[in-house]
């Protein structure tokens, strides 16, 4: 009824909008104030909404993605499909099943069960379980396994080491190049070490 205030209108639930209820709306920039009043239907208000805000499931980021609390992935990710100029997270990612890094994956502290890069470069990592690659590069690095084709560390604090050579270079001052307590066997490539070895019982 015209005669009738916004207010007392019956109200809906948000469950039971469809997508062709309409919205007034006033068009302010409009020159002929008979004509100020518009209407949108929701999915009209939808696509305005969705040129700023992202959407519950699919769409895309465009630009910086920061996180300020924990990024949480129930679902495989491969993150080749996520396409930001800057991606930071302030706390934690957790990816609960498959992660797929197909170019370049960093960060200060890296923490997981298992990781498949092809590419890897960290200034630290804490590993629990295996971290696998083509290259993996980094100052600091602790792992209970360790498997890939090539690996580089300033510090590498491991379990198990499996690699085809194993090439080691002695650090400045009296400490010692590699300090291993446990079987020291090579492959087919040999076992390279360039400095002292120091073998604890």
């Amino acid at each position: 009824m015209a005669n009738r205030r916004i207010s007392e209108f019956p109200e809906i639930g948000g469950a039971e909008i469809d997508e062709s209820d309409l919205l007034n709306l006033v068009h302010v920039f409009e020159v002929d104030p008979v004509l100020r009043n518009k209407k949108i239907t929701f999915s009209g208000f939808k696509d305005y909404l969705s040129q700023y805000y992202s959407p519950i499931s699919g769409g895309s980021t465009e630009g910086n993605l920061v996180i300020l609390g924990n990024l949480t992935v129930s679902g495989s990710t491969n993150l080749t499909t996520l396409n930001c100029s800057s991606l930071s997270v302030f706390s934690s990612i957790i990816v609960q099943n498959n992660a797929t890094v197909v170019n370049t994956f960093s960060g200060a502290t890296i923490t997981g069960t298992a990781g498949n890069y092809t590419s890897t470069q960290a200034v630290t990592g804490v590993f629990t379980a295996e971290l696998s690659g083509a290259a993996i590069t980094g100052n600091t690095a602790n792992f209970t396994t360790l498997t890939g084709a090539k690996g580089n560390f300033t510090n590498l604090n491991a379990t198990n080491i499996t690699g085809s050579t194993l090439a080691v270079t002695t650090p400045s001052g009296a400490t010692p190049a590699i300090v291993c307590s446990g079987v020291v066997s090579g492959g087919t490539g040999g076992f390279v070490i360039q400095g002292p070895l120091v073998i604890l019982p």
